[in-house]
């Protein structure tokens, strides 16, 4: 008996190129220069201390630890001179800018994890046609792969590439910053490297454990049972052809050989479900479509007439519902939330990490209105030990039962589905620290002239008014050389607060540099624009800003300009322009107040012919 027949030989080679085109794939997507050319990178070498590439990026925050002399000619290379220039034709990319290169960072590490997920298309081919031996071998191939491109390839080159934007910046290229902007700087970079490196070593860590996973049940779910349909259907027809004189039992035989077919069309169906549900979790960091697409594979693998998912609240034991289907309107009010500790289906369920069914618990309670909903069957949505919910099922179509097979293919859904919702979670969060403020945590200014820009698009469509704020802290200069920066920074986070506080839910509250905030608001002309400038003017003239840790009780005012779509410009950039002449005329005019961007006579003309019309 040959050790390897053609057959084999064939599966292997494809499983092989299948393996080799994701790898190629991902090396052809994931370009190592990712900010910066090696070739540069090794200029930036000769010009600090010799070790300062195997320092940690929060060490490189005291001059000791990069400057050598020469750091500060570093700006004068014609490369640097060309990477200062990138953002002046590339408005979506500025190498001197943290939330730039963090932008840019964490796109380069969401292709690198959605990549991960296409080794599981080869797991699952080797399970149907190899067994569970050949799919454990190239689970553990494509669990080395990732281990490779993440641990050895990705996280000492990201780490590169972070050191050298903070020295970019740290040279001068395209600003000199003080010591305090450096700090920051290198710290929110630290931070940054510290997630990234976090992030791709539990993303490979979930993957083995993913990859193995898949490896078993898909063996355990397609080889064996689909190579007894086939032979039962082998037997069967051999049956049929020998006994085809026999109308009886050729009848028998076919209605024998129907039963199997309809089996083998479920298991199709299902195994075509599971490739929609991976294919999602692979492309889709929404976290809605990923809930959407999980009930959807739910209903259709498992025949469920009403089924939800159940999150846990963040530093909580309470599950609160985030997707239904099959409730009705007065269900979803009535029942909302429930204990994770309950003492029926779902809190076993989370307890134990597997699917459990009726017949071993009761349904569980509704904390708010007390009433016990039913539950056929749970299953928990974890990762490792973290819990993030349940998937519950509260009706079978036909009020039937879930077999086996549907049980195990509940719980490979709510694998996958929890793989998908714990990355839509980690992408969020990249998100935000990519357009919030590090100091004030309100939006960047780029996120601002984004909005601003959707904004204003939706208003010339419908004609709608909006306006536009921008406000300064008066003779902020002299507070902070007065009470020193440490202060400045609590009053600017105190102002903040306030704006953000005054601010409506479809309005945008954003740093625009320095002492500097500003408000997109839509639907708001620019009457009402004053009237929200002048209220915010008051909250912060009457707040008294107490530092916890000195005492000092300080007040400061604000001198605020107002501009207004269409009435001063029906372009972003010139209404910027209007509402920032009108606060040059505010601080003129003895700060501390509020003044609308002047009009021209024809510009009031057009107004008040409005008004007419």
């Amino acid at each position: 008996m040959k050790l390897l027949d053609k057959e084999k030989i064939i599966i292997i080679t494809i499983n092989l190129a299948i393996i080799g085109a994701i790898a190629g794939a991902a090396f052809s997507l994931l370009p190592s220069e990712i900010i910066f050319k090696n070739s540069y990178i090794e200029k930036i070498r000769e010009y600090v201390t010799a070790d300062s590439f195997n320092k940690d990026i929060k060490d490189l925050a005291s001059n000791s630890a990069i400057g050598n002399g020469r750091e500060r000619d570093l700006s004068e290379l014609p490369e640097s001179i060309d990477y200062k220039k990138i953002s002046d034709y590339n408005a979506g990319f500025d190498p001197a800018s943290s939330n730039s290169v963090i932008k840019k960072i964490s796109s380069h590490v969401i292709i690198l994890v959605g990549t991960g997920f296409l080794y599981l298309f080869a797991i699952v081919f080797s399970a149907v046609f190899s067994g569970i031996l050949g799919s454990t071998i190239v689970a553990l191939i494509s669990s080395g792969l990732v281990y490779y491109f993440n641990q050895i390839k990705e996280i000492p080159n990201i780490m590169t590439q972070l050191k050298a934007c903070y020295v970019f910046s740290y040279s001068g290229v395209v600003q000199h910053l003080s010591g305090t902007e450096l700090k920051l700087l290198a710290d929110r970079y630290y931070e940054t490297a510290v997630m990234v490196k976090s992030l791709l070593t539990f993303d490979w860590q979930l993957k083995t454990g993913l990859f193995l996973s898949v490896a078993v049940l898909a063996s355990v779910l397609f080889d064996k049972r689909t190579g007894s349909y086939i032979r039962q259907l082998e037997d069967k027809i051999s049956e049929a052809m020998r006994y085809q004189a026999e109308n009886n039992k050729l009848q028998t035989v076919m209605t024998d050989i129907k039963k199997i077919d309809d089996k083998l069309r479920l298991l199709s169906a299902r195994l075509t479900s599971l490739q929609t549900l991976t294919r999602v979790i692979s492309k889709s960091l929404d976290y809605n479509e990923v809930l959407k697409e999980t009930l959807k594979v739910v209903q259709q693998v498992i025949n469920a007439e009403k089924c939800s998912i159940w999150l846990l609240e963040e530093n909580s034991s309470q599950l609160t519902l985030r997707e239904c289907s099959g409730w009705k309107d007065e269900e979803k009010s009535g029942f909302n939330s429930s204990p994770a500790e309950d003492a029926g289906i779902v809190g076993e369920a989370l307890r134990n990490g597997r699917v459990m069914v009726e017949t071993e618990h009761r349904g569980f309670s509704n904390t708010k209105e007390g009433a016990l909903m039913p539950s056929k069957a749970c299953a928990p949505l974890k990762l490792g030990d973290k819990k993030l919910g349940i998937i519950n099922i509260e009706k079978f179509q036909e009020d039937g039962k879930a077999d086996q097979e549907e049980l195990r293919m509940l719980e490979l859904i709510s694998t996958l589905s929890a793989v998908a919702i714990e990355n839509s979670n980690l992408f969020k969060k990249t998100e935000m620290l990519a357009n919030t403020d590090g100091l004030t945590k309100l939006y960047t200014r780029r996120y601002m002239e984004n909005f601003f820009e959707a904004e204003l698009e939706k208003s010339r469509r419908y004609g709608h008014p909006l306006s536009f704020i921008i406000s300064d802290i008066d003779h902020f200069k002299s507070f902070n050389d007065t009470y020193g920066h440490q202060i400045g920074d609590f009053v600017l986070e105190e102002v903040a607060k306030v704006l953000k506080g005054a601010v409506r839910n479809v309005d945008l509250a954003a740093r625009y540099g320095g002492e500097e905030f500003v408000a997109v608001l839509p639907e708001t002309d620019y009457k009402g624009a004053f009237t929200f400038a002048e209220r915010f003017r008051k909250l912060v003239e009457g707040k008294i800003y107490e530092d916890q840790k000195t005492g000092q009780k300080l007040r400061v005012t604000v001198s605020i300009g107002v501009a207004s779509y269409p009435l001063h410009s029906k372009e972003r950039t010139e209404i910027i322009k209007k509402a920032d002449s009108a606060l040059y005329i505010a601080k003129e005019s003895g700060r501390n107040r509020v003044k609308v961007a002047p009009i021209t006579k024809e510009q009031l003309a057009q107004m008040k012919q409005q008004q007419n019309d």
